[in-house]
C-alpha cells in the first residue's frame, strides 16, 4: 500500500510539486502496532537494565532510546520523495453567440454610460475582455487555469488559439447563430475534455434552447464527472413582448355560405392588458374574411374561436394571423396557414318512412327550410321523400314518391339516406340490397330511426340486418302508453362528448350541459348489448342501466347513425329553442357525407396530427378503419414514409387500447421536407390509405427571446454549481474552485533513507544514548 502526500505550488509545467510516499507493504495499523510493541519492549528492557526511572538522567535516557526505536520504525515505512511537473486544471468557458444575444435588455456597469441598455452579447464580451486593474477576466483566468473558450449556437466552436489573445478573438466575433443548441454544445465541450480534470464550466447565456436538449436536461452528464456549472444569466428577466399562434384547428371541408369555425390557441408573453387582433385572410388576395379582438389577461396561453363565411368554391388557401405588436422582436410565429375545401351544391338526402310520423314531419320541415347562413335562396339540403302511404307526386322542390328507388345509379346520387319505420316488404329485397351496397361499397351515410311497427324487428332476415348495430332478436320493444310512460333523461357518453356532430356549443362543457337539458324520451328501443366496434354516443344512464339512444358504426366504406328512438322531434322544445334540434340534425347529416365532400370513398383513413410539424418534434400517425369488418387481426400495421427526395422509411402502427379500429404511432427524427405516408401492410384492394405532411425548419432564433432563468438555475443546481444573475457576475469569479493540477512529467523517486542527514541524525542519537548511559553506570558504581 502506498501513502502519499502532494505538496502543490503555483507555476506552469515546472517540477515544483513534490510527492512523498511510503513503500510499507502492510496497512498503517500494522505499523502502529509494531511501533507500540517496540516502544514497550524498550521500556521493559530499560527498566530491567537501569532500574526505576527516578532520576532525571534515567528519564532522558528512556526518551532517547524510544526516539531511536521510533526513528528506526519510521525508516521501515520506506518513505521516498518524487518531484512532478504539473499543468493547470481546465476551466471551460462557453459563451452563447446566437442571435437572441442581440436583445438589448442589460445595464452594464462595465461601460461609462451605465444607464443605457445594451445587448447581451456586448455586455458579456465587455465583462470578459475589459480590464480595470490591467488584467481582464479572461487574463486572470488564464493565469489560474488552462482556459478553453467556446462559442455556442448551432455548433460548438473553439476560440482557443496560440497566436492571438482570447480577448482579441472574442472581440472580433458577433452573435449570428440561427439556433440555440445549448445542451448539445455542453455535451460536446465535456467530450472534448474527457480524461482531464475540469475545475468547472462557466456558461454565459440567456438559457433559451430553440433546438435539441436544454442545459437542464443534459446537466447530469457534468454531475457524473463532478464538474460544477457556473451559469451567468446574460439577460434580464425582461418583458419582451411576443404573441404567437401555437395551434389552430378547422374542418377541411365546408359548404358555400356556411360559417366555418377555427379554434386556435394563442401564446402571449408579457402582453397583459394589450389589445391584439386576430384575422382570417385569403392567402392569395390578403382579403380579411373575419376579424376578432382580444384583451390579453394574466394567462400566458388561451384558446378562442373565430368564424368566417367562405365566398369561393373549391380549395381555399387561408392564413390565420395575429397582428404583430409594435414591440415584438419576432413575427414569424404570428401566422398559421390553413385550407378548406368548399362545396356549393346542396346535400342530397333521401327521407324514407312508412307514414308521416312526428319524426318524419319534423325532419321534412327542417330539411326543406334549412338555408345557408346569409342566404335565403340557397338550400342546405335537396330532399326527396319516399313515403309508403303517399300517392302524390309533388313539385321538384318537394318531391314525394310512394315507391323506393330500385335503380342503383339513381340511389347512388344521394349523399345520405334517412330510413325510418318502413315496411321491409314494401321496400323489397332488391332495393334493400342496393341500399346495403350504397353504404358498404359506395361509402354513403345512413340514419336508421327505430319505430314501433317495423324497425328493426321486421328486418332480422333482410340485407339491412348487417347495418343494425345489435342482434335484432335481442331487442325489446317497450309498449307505448302515454298514461303510464315514464320520462327518461339522456346524456352524452364519453365518446359522445368529443364527437364532432354532437357539438352544440363552442366548448365541450357547454355542449354536455345542453344535452343534459335535452327533453327526455317516453319511448325507446331497449337492447342488451351492441355489436363490437359500435360507438354509443348518447345514452340513458339511470338506475344503473346504460341504454344507447344514438350509436355510430363504420360498416364497409360508409357510416351508420342509429337512433334507438323516434322522438328526437321532442328536442325542438329545448329551453334554448328549436336551433338545438336543427343543429344536431344538420351536423349529423354533414358528418355522414364527409367522404363525399372530400371526393373520396375509403374503408380506412390515414391522418397526421398536423399538416406541418417542426423539425425535431414527433409526427403522430393515425390509421382509422371505417369498416369494422376490415380491421385486421394483427395488432400492427406497416406504413411507408417517402420524402420528396426519395428517402424511404417504414414505421409500425400499433392498435390503440380500447379502440380496435384505430392504429397509432409517433415518428421522430424526420428531416426537413415534404413527406407522404402510405399503408403497405395489410394490402388494400381499392387503394391503400395515404396522407401527406411537411417537416419544417425550426422557429427562428428570435422566436424565443425571454431569459429562461428556470433552466439555467436547474442546470447549476444539478451539478452543485451556482446560478448568477447578471449583477452578481463578480461573485462568479470569486466562487470558482482551484481545481486539481494535472501531472505531466515526473522525476525518479528518491528514497529518503539515502539522504545524508538520516545516518547523521541516527549517529547523534545513538552517541547521546551511549554517553548518557555510561554516566549513569559510573554514578551507580561509585
Amino acid at each position: 500500500m502506498t501513502y502519499s502526500l502532494l505538496a502543490q505550488d503555483s507555476g506552469v509545467i515546472t517540477f515544483d510539486d513534490v510527492e512523498y510516499f511510503s513503500s510499507w507493504p502492510y496497512s498503517l495499523t500494522v505499523w502502529i502496532g509494531f511501533l507500540i510493541i517496540s516502544l514497550l519492549i524498550t521500556w521493559v528492557t530499560s527498566r530491567h537494565s537501569i532500574g526505576a526511572f527516578k532520576s532525571r538522567r534515567k528519564k532522558i535516557l528512556l526518551v532517547l532510546r524510544m526516539v531511536i526505536i521510533a526513528f528506526v520504525c519510521i525508516m521501515f515505512l520506506g518513505w521516498s520523495k518524487q518531484e512532478h511537473a504539473t499543468d493547470l486544471p481546465d476551466l471551460v468557458v462557453i459563451v452563447d453567440n446566437s442571435r437572441s444575444m442581440t436583445i438589448e435588455d442589460l445595464i452594464s456597469d462595465d461601460l461609462p454610460n451605465n444607464e443605457t441598455a445594451i445587448d447581451r452579447w456586448t455586455a458579456a464580451k465587455t465583462w470578459l475582455t475589459g480590464s480595470e486593474s490591467g488584467l481582464s477576466v479572461l487574463d486572470e483566468w488564464q493565469q489560474q487555469y488552462r482556459l478553453r473558450l467556446y462559442l455556442a449556437s448551432d455548433e460548438l466552436e473553439s476560440l482557443t488559439t496560440t497566436t492571438e489573445s482570447l480577448s482579441d478573438v472574442l472581440n472580433s466575433r458577433q452573435p449570428v447563430g440561427e439556433s440555440s443548441q445549448l445542451g448539445k454544445c455542453l455535451v460536446s465541450a465535456l467530450r472534448n475534455h474527457r480524461g482531464r480534470p475540469v475545475a468547472g464550466v462557466v456558461i454565459i447565456s440567456d438559457g433559451v434552447t430553440t433546438l435539441g436538449p436544454s442545459l437542464g436536461s443534459v446537466a447530469e452528464h457534468a454531475r457524473q464527472r463532478n464538474i460544477p456549472l457556473y451559469v451567468l444569466a446574460a439577460g434580464a428577466d425582461s418583458k419582451v413582448k411576443n404573441v404567437a399562434i401555437s395551434d389552430a384547428l378547422m374542418s377541411d371541408s365546408s359548404f358555400i355560405g356556411d360559417h366555418v369555425s377555427i379554434r386556435y390557441s394563442l401564446r402571449a408573453e408579457h402582453c397583459e392588458g394589450e389589445e391584439i387582433t386576430v384575422n382570417v385572410k385569403n392567402r392569395g388576395t390578403d382579403e380579411i374574411l373575419a376579424s376578432a379582438n382580444h384583451t390579453v389577461g394574466s394567462e400566458i396561453e388561451f384558446k378562442d374561436q373565430i368564424s368566417f363565411i367562405p365566398s369561393n368554391t373549391g380549395d381555399n388557401e387561408l392564413l390565420l394571423e395575429v397582428v404583430p405588436l409594435d414591440a415584438e422582436s419576432t413575427k414569424d410565429d404570428n401566422y398559421y396557414p390553413l385550407s378548406v375545401s368548399v362545396r356549393d351544391d346542396p346535400i342530397r338526402v333521401l327521407l324514407v318512412d312508412s307514414e308521416p310520423r312526428f319524426e318524419f314531419r319534423a325532419l321534412s320541415d327542417l330539411l326543406q327550410r334549412a338555408r345557408h347562413p346569409g342566404s335565403n335562396d340557397q338550400p342546405v339540403f335537396e330532399v326527396t321523400h319516399v313515403l309508403q302511404s303517399s300517392d302524390q307526386q309533388g313539385s321538384d322542390d318537394n318531391l314525394y314518391r310512394s315507391v323506393f328507388p330500385s335503380d342503383q345509379e339513381y340511389l347512388y346520387e344521394f349523399d345520405v339516406v334517412i330510413l325510418g319505420d318502413a315496411d321491409p316488404q314494401w321496400l323489397g329485397n332488391s332495393s334493400m340490397e342496393i341500399l346495403e351496397t350504397f353504404v358498404t361499397e359506395r361509402g354513403g351515410g345512413i340514419v336508421i330511426c327505430s319505430g314501433q311497427r317495423f324497425m328493426p324487428h321486421e328486418f332480422a332476415d333482410t340485407p339491412l340486418a348487417t347495418l343494425v348495430p345489435f342482434d335484432i332478436d335481442s331487442a325489446v320493444r317497450l309498449p307505448m302508453n302515454d298514461d303510464f310512460a315514464e320520462l327518461q333523461n339522456i346524456s352524452l357518453t364519453e365518446l359522445g362528448v368529443s364527437a364532432s356532430q354532437l357539438q352544440l356549443a363552442e366548448t365541450q362543457s357547454h355542449t354536455s350541459e345542453i344535452w343534459s337539458k335535452m327533453p327526455g324520451l317516453y319511448w325507446w328501443l331497449e337492447v342488451e348489448t351492441i355489436k363490437p366496434g359500435v360507438q354509443s354516443l348518447v345514452h340513458i344512464d339511470e338506475d344503473g342501466s346504460d341504454q344507447s339512444v344514438i350509436s355510430q358504426s363504420f360498416i364497409g366504406a360508409g357510416r351508420v347513425l342509429f337512433h334507438f328512438t323516434d322522438e328526437t322531434w321532442r328536442w325542438r322544445g329545448h329551453e334554448d329553442g328549436e336551433a338545438v334540434y336543427n343543429r344536431y340534425w344538420i351536423q349529423s347529416i354533414r358528418e355522414l357525407c364527409r367522404s363525399q365532400l372530400l371526393g373520396k370513398t375509403r374503408t380506412a383513413e390515414l391522418t397526421t396530427d398536423r399538416a406541418e410539424s417542426l423539425f425535431g418534434t414527433q409526427v403522430q400517425l393515425r390509421l382509422h378503419y371505417l369498416d369494422g369488418e376490415r380491421v385486421p387481426a394483427s395488432n400492427k400495421v406497416l406504413v411507408s414514409l417517402i420524402r420528396d427526395n426519395g428517402i424511404k422509411r417504414t414505421v409500425t402502427l400499433e392498435r390503440l387500447l380500447n379502440s380496435p379500429e384505430v392504429f397509432v404511432t409517433a415518428v421522430g427524427q424526420l428531416s426537413v421536407g415534404n413527406w407522404s405516408a402510405r399503408v403497405v401492410s395489410p394490402v388494400f384492394s381499392e387503394g391503400a390509405p395515404e396522407c401527406r405532411f411537411t417537416i419544417v425548419a425550426p422557429d427562428g432564433e428570435m422566436s424565443k427571446t425571454s431569459l429562461d432563468e428556470q433552466d439555467l438555475a436547474t442546470a447549476a443546481e444539478i451539478t452543485r454549481g451556482r446560478y448568477y444573475q447578471w449583477q452578481e457576475k463578480r461573485e462568479l469569479d470569486r466562487d470558482l474552485p482551484e481545481g486539481r493540477r494535472v501531472p505531466i512529467d515526473s522525476k525518479p523517486p528518491f528514497p529518503l533513507w539515502n539522504h545524508s542527514l538520516v545516518p547523521l541524525v541516527l549517529f547523534l542519537l545513538i552517541s547521546c544514548e551511549w554517553i548518557l548511559r555510561r554516566r549513569i553506570e559510573m554514578n551507580h558504581s561509585s
